[in-house]
């Protein structure tokens, strides 16, 4: 894209100096010629060697070029980042440019905008097309796609290239997946076609087909869609081009050719992730063209997904293939299955339709049927609703209905019928029989006053309080004297309170009071304001309440709700008075249990665990008080006797609690609480039997794990491990999903594993990293991994923190899995894949705790890549940022090999001699070794000849004392003294013969003649 740019750097600088020039030329040459290998080495040792020379940005730039060209395009990034800083550079529109397609390329659209806008704003005209489109790609990339098309347009209009040029097409592809993204459907057919008329790309054009007809499909034009679906000729989206095919045809009418396309894309596409649906679909499509049998064969495909789906449509089938019995068995196990929503319905539905057919009515209607009278069906009726035998009611009246149109009692049966409709809440159907009383002319007035009301209660039990409310107030405005008047004006108000129109109730109620003054919802009305009037305005006309209806049923509510408001207000002083009230003026009252529990709470509340723990005993003695309440008073019990440090009264209290509680749950809980008194006190091994009893009488098998987990939790705290161990198993054979279950199962592993048995806590380890369901997956997969790790299990390992790096990137561990990724590779001796985890937790993560490590394999794993450059690198950052590390030497060794290898003699030297000063052990004889081979490379063969005999004599190692022994022997060589080579090799085989230089000095003896 830049041809021309590289000729042009060699005549921009004078050259300051002739062997810097003569090398600078030399990377001129080398780019020139495409070696782009060779002028990112020499480019790099030109910039190390003359950073001050004039044409050091233009090395630069050609080193960034060459990465660029190599695809190292990371790699380039920082050299253009370099190059942009600067200002008078005469290729800084160019670098602006290649830097944008770095970070593109990186997956970093939102970085690449600055740098491509630096590139439009230069005016650089050969660079404005592809930067206006790479511009439409960087904020398509990150979804806005408004500012794409402002780019990709302008791309269109600026590349007159041949055939329309290649930004142009790309850009066309970009304007026609934006107006699809933006929903704008039509435009994005304009722009296909518009794409099609000038671009022949086999592959896009079958894409752009395709989305072609995913446009006219979202747009309703099914016709078109199918057009265009059927275009698409091949290509990764051609089957999902035949699904849409399938829907389209469906959209149409077509079930046939529906059928067809679906099975198409069964018999041509093996791998289509659309095939269960397409199964499926087939099948449907198939009973909606009128072909049972082949539905029903259609619908026996082995992909499709099992389920409720799949057995309404079977049902279906059957049911067209005259097999109704049949049908409704399907449909029995399609319920079982526990649907719920549209699904639930639609088979709820289609089964009442079968029944309906199978003419299963209810018996009792039979015994109706012998009278033949209007006065006789509508007695029965009305008899059959006043013995609760509503649904019989209904049929009886429905057929006097529609048996005698002309009948005296139509009227009286309609509002039996509407009556019959509420009790089976059936609000619909009753409104609609209430209203054609109160529509017909013939309809005397206490009938209308009468349906006008229960319409009113229709839509109020149908929770449509506001039509409510208006009916009951038409039935006040237009029927005052009527008997349901006083009713209707109190229950406005009852349907605005359920509207949430609390002021508008509070006005009705009020007004009630007034202009009912005796009436006979008074006190009602004034329970129900003091629930929604606010502080001491509640309480008040709950005090008036008790003084004007003391005597009332109300009263006894209403000082319960008063000691309740004040308990919730948190003054407890004097809800405890209400409640001393209330139990002494009704101690056998209706309230009285609630309300003994309530002073209890509140004594509870007020740590007065001693008084509250003896209201809560009468309380749970009271055989008359509901058994609901008994087992929340022996609940709190539990708690009270907790509190007050009472384990064995905690306990006391729990086993009355378990005898009348049923809840499986509610017993656990309870449980737990009493547990943790005995915790408290110390007893653990009550706990333990607590426990162990309770698992005994439970049968939910919920609860049973709850148990089993509080079991091997308990177990681990008195340190029984292979209690806890079988605790577990038990509760992973009833539940191995269970997120409690899971951590139960980290927590043993974590015993197993500080008894230093790795395997066995590696298998509970593996247990607890369930992916969907485990609280501590990314717990369990580091300490899996470690585990494994020190199993020597490298591929194991390599799973668990690969799995934690890919799925847990939030997690605290994922930096030091990152680490531990990176050096689980290293051991198995895969260095190029080591290099990403480790790299990676360098670049995100700089400041973390094991960056040290990181710094540290990173560097040895360039090293044994023999990526010398970047090895020195990591390990001289190492030294900077961490002296202190505990590997230094080790790190500087290799630091001096890496030296060694890109040719700095003096930097490697030294180097080696840090690790010679600062080891006295094996770093230090390969470190010396090190020495001897920078001497040796260099042809000083008699220093090279003292540091190899060095190792020999001042240290222990057999493989470095060999390789000292072998490479005195070649110095010795290329000194002329044979005979004294020929000892070093045989002292070495004599020796060290199992060392891995042996077989080099056998040969060295060979050649030599010995």
């Amino acid at each position: 894209m830049l041809p021309f740019l590289l000729f042009l750097c060699s005549t921009l600088i004078a050259p300051p100096q002739q062997e810097a020039d003569d090398q600078y030329h030399f990377v001129v040459g080398l780019y020139d010629k495409g070696l782009y290998d060779l002028v990112v080495n020499e480019a790099e040792q030109f910039i190390r060697a003359y950073p001050n020379h004039p044409k050091v940005d233009l090395t630069r730039y050609r080193l960034a070029s060459a990465l660029f060209e190599l695809d190292r395009k990371a790699e380039a990034t920082p050299q253009f980042e370099r190059l942009v800083q600067l200002s008078e550079f005469p290729f800084l529109p160019e670098a602006y440019f290649r830097l944008g397609q770095c970070r593109l390329d990186a997956g970093d659209p939102a970085a690449a905008v600055v740098p491509l806008q630096q590139t439009l704003d230069s005016g650089k005209a050969y660079l404005q097309v592809p930067a206006t489109f790479l511009m439409g790609e960087a904020w398509f990339r990150q979804g806005q796609f408004e500012q794409a098309e402002g780019f990709y347009r302008s791309a269109v209009q600026g590349d007159t290239g041949e055939e329309g040029g290649e930004y142009a097409k790309d850009a066309r592809y970009g304007l026609a997946w934006c107006a699809f993204r933006l929903q704008n459907f039509e435009v994005a057919v304009q722009r296909i076609d518009d794409f099609l008329v000038h671009h022949q790309d086999q592959v896009l054009v079958a894409e752009l087909l395709f989305l072609k007809g995913e446009a006219y499909f979202e747009l309703e034009s099914y016709s078109e869609a199918l057009a265009a679906y059927q275009a698409v000729n091949g290509g990764p989206y051609a089957d999902a081009a035949v699904r849409g095919s399938g829907f389209a045809s469906a959209e149409l009418g077509d079930h046939t050719g529906a059928a067809q396309f679906f099975q198409k894309l069964l018999d041509e596409f093996p791998d289509s992730p659309f095939r269960r649906e397409a199964g499926l679909q087939r099948g449907i499509h198939l009973l909606k063209n009128g072909q049972p049998e082949q539905a029903k064969e259609a619908l026996q495909f082995s992909e499709l997904t099992p389920g409720a789906e799949l057995e309404y449509w079977r049902a279906r089938a059957e049911a067209e293939a005259g097999n109704p019995q049949l049908a409704l068995n399907i449909l029995e196990q399609a319920l079982n299955q526990g649907p719920s929503g549209e699904l639930a319905d639609r088979l709820n539905a289609f089964r009442g339709d079968l029944l309906f057919d199978l003419n299963r009515l209810d018996e009792a209607v039979q015994a109706y049927q012998g009278s033949g009278s209007d006065y006789a069906l509508h007695a029965a009726a009305v008899a059959s609703l006043n013995h609760g035998r509503a649904e019989i009611s209904v049929e009886l009246s429905k057929r006097l209905l529609e048996a005698y149109p002309e009948s005296p009692y139509q009227l009286q049966t309609q509002l039996t019928l509407g009556e019959a409709y509420l009790a089976l809440e059936d609000y619909q159907a009753a409104e609609a029989a209430f209203r054609f009383v109160l529509e017909a002319p013939q309809a005397e007035r206490a009938q209308k006053s009468r349906s006008l009301s229960r319409v009113a209660w229709c839509r109020f039990l149908m929770k449509e309080p506001q039509v409510a409310a208006a009916r009951f107030a038409e039935v006040v405005s237009n029927f005052s004297d009527s008997e349901e008047a006083e009713e209707a004006a109190f229950m406005v108000g009852r349907a605005q309170e359920a509207g949430e129109q609390i002021d508008a109730a509070l006005v009705t109620w009020r007004q009630y009071l007034k202009d009912y003054p005796e009436g006979e919802f008074q006190a009602e009305a004034m329970l129900r304001l003091s629930r929604l009037e606010d502080g001491q305005d509640g309480q008040n006309r709950l005090e008036a309440l008790l003084t004007k209806h003391g005597d009332s049923s109300l009263a006894e509510e209403a000082l319960y709700d008063l000691a309740e408001r004040l308990s919730q207000d948190g003054n407890y002083e004097a809800a405890l008075g209400r409640y001393e009230n209330l139990l002494q003026r009704f101690p056998k009252g209706r309230y009285a249990p609630a309300g003994r529990y309530g002073m209890a709470w509140v004594l509870y509340e007020e740590g007065r665990y001693l008084e509250a723990a003896g209201h809560l005993e009468t309380l749970a003695a009271n055989l008359k008080a509901k058994e609901d309440l008994r087992i929340s008073a022996l609940e709190l019990l539990i708690w009270t006797e907790q509190k007050a440090t009472r384990a064995a009264r905690a306990h006391d209290a729990y086993s009355r609690f378990i005898q009348l509680c049923q809840d499986d749950e509610r017993r656990f809980e309870a449980a737990k609480t009493a547990a943790e008194a005995f915790r408290e006190a110390g007893e653990l091994e009550a706990a333990q039997a607590m426990f162990d009893e309770l698992f005994g009488r439970v049968q939910a098998e919920p609860v049973m794990v709850e148990i089993l987990v509080e079991q091997t939790f308990l177990a681990l705290d008195r340190g029984f491990l292979e209690n806890a161990e079988t605790s577990l198993r038990t509760a992973l054979s009833l539940a191995p999903s269970n997120p409690s279950v899971l951590e139960a199962a980290f927590f043993v592993g974590e015993a197993r594993f500080d008894q230093k048995q790795d395997a066995e806590a590696a298998a509970l380890y593996h247990l607890a990293a369930n992916p969907e369901v485990s609280p501590v997956v990314d717990q369990a997969l580091y300490k899996q991994g470690f585990a494994l790790l020190r199993l020597q299990d490298l591929q194991g390992a390599e799973r668990c923190f690969q799995s934690l790096v890919e799925q847990h990137g939030s997690s605290d561990l994922y930096g030091e899995s990152l680490f531990l990724l990176g050096e689980t590779l290293f051991r198995g001796q895969r260095f190029e894949e080591a290099v990403q985890p480790l790299d990676t937790l360098r670049r995100e993560i700089p400041g973390h705790e094991v960056m040290p490590k990181a710094l540290f394999r990173l560097g040895l794993t360039y090293c044994r890549l023999e990526d010398w450059n970047q090895g020195e690198v990591m390990l001289s950052e190492l030294a900077r940022r961490y002296p202190e590390f505990p590997n230094l030497m080790e790190a500087e060794l290799w630091r001096g090999r890496s030296l060694s290898a890109l040719d700095n003699r003096r930097a490697a030297r030294q180097a080696f001699d840090r690790v010679i000063k600062g080891d006295r052990g094996t770093l230090a004889a390969q470190a010396r070794l090190g020495i001897g081979h920078l001497h040796m490379t260099a042809g000083e063969n008699d220093a090279a000849l003292s540091e190899f005999l060095k190792v020999v004599l001042l240290y222990s190692g057999d493989e470095e004392i060999a390789e000292g022994l072998y490479f005195a022997g070649r110095c010795l060589e290329s000194l002329g003294d044979a005979d004294r080579a020929k000892r070093q090799y045989q002292e070495l085989l004599e020796t060290y013969g199992q060392t891995g230089f042996a077989d080099a000095a056998r040969q060295r003896l060979q050649e030599l003649g010995s």
